[in-house]
């Protein structure tokens, strides 16, 4: 049971129930020969089961409820007890050292590919809980994807025994507790993450009643998590302030300062997966709907853009299992914009990705965001192009980009020193 604060304030609970069930051969190789998860929030329902069928492994996803069925026939699957517990036999087998790394997989059913992780020893933690001496550590877990952007770090805690004891997962901190205090709701706790970043000064009140093309900001403490890349610009002065400017400089076109893209990355995110099934009928004739038989690139996006938008009723207490519940619900906030405007480029032909940061909300913070980039074309060569549905904006200077779509957890605030808009305006706010 989640409890979370709704729209208008009010407190919301949400009932999520997940099922996970595996099973392996008795005897070595002690392969993984049946798979099965489900996942219920509230009345919505989404599951994947998949079985060994001789040198097959024949996937089936449910999404919506069961109204929308895809198989998937994995070739030359190959996940075993040993990949599974693979952490687990480290810390059996001697206690690891400060730096000692190890290596293991995983197998991501809704990206169909294999993670490797590498979870390195940072620290070893003595300390007394109730009186008792007790030993932890302090690891860095990196998962590398199938390309560097889909990298993964973070940091946990783990006991002698290889169990992890505290972790962070989307903005919240999860760490073991027993059943009864775990199930207890209503016990004052820390547990959830204020992820809102502060901005020291305020922007000026009309600012959404404009178009900002640049924005210059000053941050104060660990500038680590945000992206330094495409329209974010960032440097540090001859005095030790750093900047960060988001949009275009004067007199620069809208791709000048906008991240360019390789083939490998076009590729991956073109793929049809079981997390965007773009080639499935309700999704192709959905962008077909939202193009309205458009020719230019550029007005495909901004088409595409609108019409999630329009289609998407902004409401944050409609959580969606896949894209199908947010093309059945037509209700969502960021995610779901996002997860429906990447399978729709997709559709159209655009390599599109999600990506995360931040937003500003209007009272004076950034709160955690998801939007989408494009892959579009000009001049010969190909450059991501920011594009935030749930706002209806293209190349927004509204936001700050992560690192990576899980980077939320920002140990900075900012001091905002400069707005210029479309118009020519320009206000300085700080020196």
């Amino acid at each position: 049971v989640v409890k979370d604060l709704g729209n208008d304030g009010k407190l919301v609970v949400m009932n999520l129930k997940v099922s996970f069930t595996q099973i392996y051969q008795a005897r070595p190789p002690f392969r993984l020969i049946a798979h099965y998860e489900k996942l219920q929030m509230d009345d919505t329902a989404s599951s994947i089961f998949g079985e060994k069928q001789g040198y097959r492994f024949k996937l089936e996803y449910k999404d919506n409820n069961e109204k929308n069925v895809r198989e998937v026939l994995l070739t030359n699957f190959n996940y075993s007890l040993y990949d599974l517990f693979a952490l687990d036999t480290w810390f059996r087998k001697k206690p690891p050292e400060v730096n000692d790394m190890v290596a293991s997989r995983t197998f991501d059913f809704q990206t169909l590919e294999y993670i490797l992780n590498e979870t390195t020893i940072q620290e070893i933690v003595k300390s007394k809980v109730s009186g008792v001496d007790y030993i932890y550590y302090k690891a860095n877990s990196l998962d590398k994807a199938e390309i560097e952007e889909e990298d993964f770090t973070s940091q946990f805690l783990i006991d002698q025994d290889g169990i992890a004891i505290k972790f962070f997962m989307f903005g919240f901190e999860l760490r073991l507790e027993s059943e009864e205090n775990a199930k207890n709701l209503d016990q004052i706790s820390n547990i959830f993450v204020d992820l809102g970043i502060e901005v020291e000064n305020s922007f000026p009140e009309d600012f959404y009643e404009k178009n900002a093309e640049m924005i210059v900001y000053e941050i104060v403490g660990d500038e680590a998590l945000i992206s330094k890349k495409g329209h974010q610009e960032y440097k540090i002065l001859d005095s030790g302030i750093k900047l960060l400017t988001v949009g275009t400089n004067e007199n620069q076109n809208l791709f000048s300062r906008m991240e360019s893209t390789t083939m490998n990355q076009r590729k991956y995110y073109l793929k049809n997966t079981p997390s965007y099934p773009y080639k499935s009928k309700i999704i192709v004739d959905l962008s077909k709907q939202a193009l309205q038989g458009e020719k230019e690139d550029i007005e495909k996006i901004y088409k595409l853009a609108k019409f999630v938008d329009d289609y998407v009723e902004d409401d944050y207490e409609s959580n969606s299992l896949s894209v199908f519940d947010v093309i059945d619900r037509k209700k969502g906030d960021c995610s779901e914009h996002t997860e429906l405007f990447v399978n729709l480029a997709r559709a159209a032909g655009f390599p599109a990705r999600e990506v995360g940061g931040w937003v500003y909300d209007g009272i004076g913070k950034f709160m955690p965001h998801a939007w989408a980039e494009v892959a579009i074309k000009v001049n010969n060569d190909f450059y991501w192009l920011p594009v935030d549905p749930t706002w209806n904006m293209i190349n927004p200077t509204n936001v700050i980009k992560a690192n990576d779509y899980e980077s939320i957890l920002g140990n900075f605030t900012l001091r905002l020193r400069k707005i210029r808009y479309e118009d020519g305006e320009e206000i300085i706010l700080s020196q």
